[in-house]
Parts: C-alpha cells; sequence; structure tokens
C-alpha cells in the first residue's frame, strides 16, 4: 500500500498518495556534524506554515512518482507521515509529493 501524506490545497489541509512536486520553503538547523533537521515547511500556494512535530528517518531515495532524487525526510506533520525531499542539485530545492 502506498504511504499517505498531508498537503494543502486551496486552503484546506488534505490527504492524498503521491504524485507530482511542489517545491517548498523549509525552516530548517544545520549542527556542527553537518546534519540537517527540517523544522518546518511553508507551502508556496497559500504562504501557510506547518511545524514538523518529529523527524523519523532520513534516507538517499528517489521519489518514484513525482521524480527527482536526493534525501527523503520521514516527517510526522498534524499526526500524520509525511515525505519531504531534499534535491541535491545546484541549488538545492526541497519539496513534497502531491496527488494530481
Amino acid at each position: 500500500m502506498e504511504k499517505q501524506y498531508e498537503t494543502e490545497t486551496d486552503g484546506e489541509l488534505k490527504t492524498g498518495f503521491e504524485s507530482r512536486k511542489l517545491y517548498v520553503s523549509v525552516n530548517a538547523d544545520f549542527d556542527k556534524e553537518g546534519r540537517v533537521t527540517p523544522r518546518s515547511v511553508t507551502l508556496p500556494t497559500t504562504g501557510r506554515t506547518y511545524g514538523i512535530d518529529r523527524v523519523e528517518g532520513c534516507v538517499r531515495a528517489a521519489s518514484r512518482k513525482a521524480g527527482g532524487c536526493g534525501l527523503r525526510y520521514a516527517v510526522r506533520i498534524c499526526r500524520q507521515t509525511a515525505y519531504l525531499y531534499f534535491e541535491d542539485t545546484n541549488p538545492g530545492r526541497w519539496f513534497v509529493a502531491l496527488k494530481d
């Protein structure tokens, strides 16, 4: 079964299955060893910011349905697991996968 995530469409928070990219702004902490911990995500569609309750893991992975690869962070937002990707391009960009 595919993993679900939360996203915002027209000001409403909805759950769906992954299928396309939405580039987002991310507030993150960097420690002295160079590890990145995302703290919040701001969606460009509404400017609404969601705090990240917990980072459950980080692995190098590809977004099979939305395309792109880099680091995939499994995060908890509003008591739901979401996948936040960091594309290690120049410059690096963050995205979430959205339902069409």
